[in-house]
């Protein structure tokens, strides 16, 4: 005769920082779900599953076209820290790929991003700057930075970044520099045209 036994902890494997994904199709649409809630654990979940999920280069168009970035745009001001910090870590994913940096030019997230340059979470500000960055190499990206006035604030919130409980690599911070130095360039070059 069999008997029926309670476990008292969780299987090996499981990981309960990340929600359960639908494979296939039904992956993103689900993750955009959880994004949509009000449970931060549940944001929390969605956030690091999707950015499990767009590592995967051929996710990133789905997930633009799903909206995807629109949650992102809402969820980068958010209250708690954590999400804040998982929803960049998504753009950095995004803005890694040019239709990527496109979707986001095109959905304005220049001045949301600039917002984020002064946040108390020091990982924030790192991944807004390194999504800066990654958006700074388009020519259009780098273009509609130089237009909104942004170069200025960049350079001085990259210098203004000497905090030493800060722990932004030197690669970044140089390759922003070289990027915006990149897009003066281009802006001079447009106003001599």
């Amino acid at each position: 005769m069999t008997t029926s036994r309670t476990v008292d902890h969780l299987p090996p494997k499981l990981d309960v920082t990340q929600a359960s994904v639908a494979y296939g199709a039904r992956a993103i649409p689900k993750l955009q779900r959880e994004l949509g809630g009000n449970d931060v654990l549940v944001i929390q979940q969605g956030l690091r599953s999707l950015c499990d999920l767009l590592r995967n280069p051929s996710y990133i168009s789905e997930a633009i076209e799903e909206g995807i970035l629109d949650e992102c745009k809402r969820l980068c001001s958010h209250e708690n820290n954590t999400i804040r910090m998982l929803s960049l870590q998504l753009l950095v994913h995004v803005s890694s790929h040019a239709v990527g940096r496109t979707a986001l030019l095109t959905l304005k997230y220049i001045q949301p991003l600039t917002d984020r340059f002064v946040d108390d979470e020091a990982v924030v500000r790192e991944f807004s700057h390194k999504v800066m960055g990654n958006m700074a190499m388009q020519m259009q990206c780098g273009a509609a930075i130089i237009e909104a006035g942004l170069s200025p604030i960049l350079i001085e919130r990259i210098v203004a970044e000497d905090d030493p409980r800060i722990k932004v690599s030197v690669d970044v911070s140089v390759r922003v520099r070289v990027r915006a130095y990149v897009c003066l360039w281009v802006f001079v070059l447009c106003a001599l045209c």
